[in-house]
């Protein structure tokens, strides 16, 4: 059985499935286990378009996904439903990811399984953060944006599936040399989800009509001095934009994040955060024309739910 996926696809037979992806500059297939296949996996998620893609990669792993919104929620589900893996989130709002961790290894609560896998999602992973999430109860962690290939590695780690050899291949990559960020990373955007080209356009697309309204609202909180505030909004934009290639958006927005945590200035990296999206809108939009002319600048934006 075959499921067409654009010009690529998931081929199930008896001992292996193949997700073979759209962008040939990759030249790789994700070779998924049989035994992966049916897992019961829970994740967690705040923004509702990073918690939709990644619910995609799932499905197309053939995993039992079930997505909530917060680490409340996930919470209840862990105390009513037996699950065989977590993803979670660390900033999220009414319980956090860290939070969610301690929760489940407490053997007092709740929690169905105190000794399920838990892996951590973040935009934040060095040194200092790795060792925090380990030592919070996390078996392990993924960068955002998170590629398909990071994900199935993990997964099959934690759920003790052996991994498919050319996968094992995959991983072993020299560290990127170190060049400055593009406006827009598109090739990076590709080869995470080329396989999902014209929901990208889409979902980029989305994204720029929605920064104008998030950083005004981000420049807003600034001016009224409301830091957590600037740090949420600022958090809500990073993922977005690591996601949808905008590195240097991204960028600036760390740069505001950690001069917040330092109790430093921040408004001149607000300043460059409002600069770098205005230049990523120009290249992506020239990217979206070139590519689907005839996508309508008036479409109902998919972000919508989540606010400008």
């Amino acid at each position: 059985r075959a499921v067409s996926l654009g010009n690529g696809a998931i081929d199930s037979h008896e001992e292996t499935g193949v997700w073979g992806k759209r962008d040939e500059r990759a030249g790789e297939a994700l070779f998924v286990p049989e035994a992966l296949r049916g897992k019961r996996v829970i994740i967690a998620e705040d923004n509702e378009t990073l918690l939709e893609i990644a619910r995609k990669i799932l499905e197309k792993f053939e995993l039992d996904v079930t997505c909530v919104d917060n680490g409340h929620s996930l919470l209840e589900r862990l105390e009513r439903e037996e699950f065989e893996l977590v993803l979670t989130d660390i900033q999220m709002p009414v319980v956090d990811g860290m939070e969610v961790a301690g929760i489940i290894r407490d053997t007092s609560s709740k929690v169905l399984n105190h000794r399920i896998p838990i892996v951590a999602l973040s935009a934040h992973i060095i040194g200092s953060e790795k060792e925090s999430y380990l030592a919070a109860g996390f078996n392990d962690y993924l960068h955002k944006p998170v590629a398909p290939r990071d994900l199935l590695r993990v997964l099959c780690k934690q759920l003790g599936v052996e991994l498919s050899p050319a996968v094992k291949e995959q991983g072993k990559r020299d560290a990127p040399e170190q060049v400055e960020s593009p406006a827009f990373d598109v090739a990076g955007l590709l080869e995470r989800y080329g396989e999902e080209e014209d929901l990208c356009r889409e979902l980029v697309a989305d994204f720029i009509r929605s920064l104008p309204g998030r950083v005004k609202k981000t420049q807003e909180a600034v001016q009224n001095g409301d830091k957590k505030a600037v740090k949420s909004l600022v958090h809500a934009i990073k993922g977005m934009a690591l996601t949808f290639g905008a590195k240097r958006v991204a960028d600036s927005c760390d740069k505001i994040e950690r001069a917040i945590a330092a109790q430093g200035k921040h408004d001149e990296w607000v300043a460059a955060m409002s600069r770098e999206t205005i230049t990523f809108e120009k290249a992506a939009s020239a990217w979206i024309q070139e590519s689907r002319p005839q996508m309508s600048p008036r479409k109902t934006s998919r972000l919508s739910a989540i606010g400008p």
